[in-house]
């Protein structure tokens, strides 16, 4: 794999507090994604096969690509997409954009408590309901129609990894820019619909019910889209540029800067550091949490069919094994 014009405006940016990283495994990691090499943890691991708890056989790659990939017991999946949300979303609401994380009261009067909890699988609950100015049209693609009677947006935090169906999609290799970040994004609102189609039949016996008609009170689901290798859809890049802006406003004057517009500048130089650093450091992360996977033992499964009896205990503590011996050969 090789990093893209695209991929690098936010990579090369953290090249500079890659010192920052708190372990130098991750910092490895991240520069060899940079010069697009393999992966200093799987690398002497290629070609072994990579435990699965889904029904997929991969086969580990330099790049750790197929193990991104792979269905694997734990969250990992989950962990890099919430650091992503959090500091995103964070830095865009302590600049002052009114706004929410996870705003479950939107559907709390049509869908029961329990439903709205398992944010990961009801599928309609977004990362965030910001109130973007209309000054922004990069995040609404123009105008807001002013059939929407709420005047907030909701966006949803997406990552896709390296070798997945965004980068092998025919749409990507078919725009200019060939942007898999991008086709990610622009699934975002479809598949919040078909959620909610889903839950109004599971839970008001019909396709077109209050569910959907609350989620098209507002403007389309946006996606902010982080890729493999620290690229990011357009809306990741207006929200940044939105979130400078409203910062300047009231913090030029702590900063020393003579006007707003000055100290815009700075902010925009220091968020895309901040950004791309814990994005590529994320998948880093991610990376380095699944080694333990390669190669193991074909009696382990996964640590959620575990149980209390001597057999399951002695797996996992082959397992355990395993993943000592795996993690050591990573450093």
């Amino acid at each position: 794999p090789a990093v893209t014009p695209s991929a690098g405006v936010f990579l090369a940016f953290s090249v500079a507090r890659l010192g920052s990283l708190s372990e130098s495994r991750e910092f490895c990691e991240v520069f060899n994604t940079y010069l697009g090499l393999p992966s200093p943890c799987v690398r002497a691991l290629a070609g072994q096969e990579i435990q699965r708890s889904g029904l997929t056989q991969r086969f580990c790659d330099q790049y750790g690509q197929q193990l991104c990939l792979a269905t694997l017991p734990g969250d990992s999946f989950r962990a890099r997409h919430d650091a992503i949300a959090t500091v995103v979303i964070g830095d865009v609401l302590r600049a002052g954009i009114p706004g929410c994380r996870e705003p479950k009261t939107l559907f709390m009067h049509i869908l029961p408590q329990p439903v709205l909890e398992r944010k990961a699988h009801c599928g309609i609950i977004p990362d965030a309901r910001l109130r973007v100015p209309e000054l922004a049209p990069p995040l609404a693609g123009g105008p807001r129609p002013s059939r929407y009677c709420n005047p907030d947006y909701l966006f949803d935090v997406k990552t896709i990894s390296a070798a997945g169906p965004c980068y092998r999609s025919a749409a990507a290799a078919s725009m200019a820019n060939g942007r898999p970040v991008d086709v990610r994004a622009m699934q975002v609102a479809g598949e919040y619909e078909t959620s909610a189609k889903r839950l109004d039949h599971q839970h008001h016996s019909s396709d077109d019910g209050p569910v959907l008609a609350a989620l098209r009170g507002y403007p389309p689901v946006r996606g902010l889209v982080v890729g493999a290798y620290g690229e990011a859809s357009d809306d990741v890049h207006a929200l940044l540029k939105l979130t400078a802006a409203k910062k300047a406003e009231t913090a030029f004057k702590e900063m020393g800067s003579r006007t707003p517009i000055e100290a815009e500048a700075t902010l925009t130089l220091s968020l895309r550091r901040h950004w791309g650093l814990t994005f590529v450091r994320e998948y880093a992360r991610m990376r380095l949490a699944r080694v333990c996977f390669v190669g193991a033992p074909r009696c382990i499964r996964t640590a959620q069919a575990f149980s209390s009896s001597h057999c399951a205990h002695d797996d996992h503590s082959v397992f355990s094994v395993h993943a000592l011996h795996a993690r050591l050969r990573a450093h």
